[in-house]
């Protein structure tokens, strides 16, 4: 997790400008071509919208209160179950996090999420991120959150940032008839090339604004056609970014709020 002023691989960001001038810049929906529905901005999840990782937070609290089925707390469950894993190859990863919650009725998943989603997406959401989607918004364009995380859980926090519940693609895995979640996957997983083909399937209009901090959103932001964001970006991104001469933005983070996962 990035500390204000660095990537997340601790590189300086080395921002070359602002989301309020950012902003300025875009141009206004009704000079784009119409394309059976408004323009879309879209916008990656964890480290762009918020610190830190969605998923992973959950994840570690049901590991924390002993509530995943069918491991051996007896070692590191969150390094041996996901991270080797995620760090050879994300995608499988990704979606490894979700299977270990296989078992589990998803009403009482999503109860128990939602808390920390409250505690550490919402609360700690980068308001200078918060100003952009609705300004965004303003000019017309449609907002759509594009996470390798869960969909369930980054729609729990989508509406506090101004983007509509429907408006988001995430990681999915099926939900038996006893309303019990599984370790079937339901779809690709958005990360990097797929990120761009979930954006063709589920919403079939090619971006004109894309915002990311990491390497899973290049592909993403090559696809936008008028502005490619990057916010505290990891140091392979930056680089990217400034051979394509995209934007580089800062954006500071909110301290940490205190609070218990099995408070509510």
């Amino acid at each position: 997790m990035a500390g204000a002023g660095e990537s997340s691989g601790g590189a300086p960001t080395r921002p070359n400008t602002t989301l309020a001038e950012v902003s300025e810049r875009l141009p206004e929906a009704a000079t784009l071509a119409a394309e059976g529905g408004p323009p879309v901005a879209v916008f990656d999840a964890d480290g762009t919208l918020w610190p830190g990782d969605v998923q992973e937070d959950v994840l570690r609290a049901f590991i924390a209160g002993r509530r995943l089925l069918g491991v051996d707390y007896g070692r590191d469950v969150f390094f041996h179950e996901y991270q080797v894993l995620v760090e050879r190859d994300p995608p499988a990863g990704l979606l490894r996090a979700m299977t270990l919650f296989a078992g589990l009725d998803a009403a009482e998943v999503d109860r128990a999420a939602r808390v920390v989603v409250e505690r550490d997406c919402v609360a700690r959401a980068y308001a200078e991120m918060v100003y952009f989607v609705g300004c965004v918004r303003e000019l017309g364009y449609e907002p759509w959150i594009v996470s390798g995380s869960a969909e369930r859980f980054v729609r729990m926090a989508a509406p506090a940032l101004g983007v509509d519940e429907a408006c988001v693609i995430g990681l999915r895995t099926e939900v038996d008839a006893d309303g019990r979640l599984t370790d079937r996957g339901a779809g690709e997983v958005p990360y990097g090339e797929g990120k761009v083909r979930c954006i063709d399937q589920i919403i079939g209009r090619r971006p004109w604004v894309a915002v990311g901090n990491g390497r899973a959103d290049y592909e993403m932001l090559q696809a936008a056609r008028a502005v490619a964001v990057c916010v505290n970006p990891d140091p392979e991104l930056l680089a990217r970014a400034e051979h394509h001469g995209w934007p580089v933005v800062e954006v500071k983070r909110p301290e940490d709020k205190p609070g218990g996962f099995w408070a509510a």
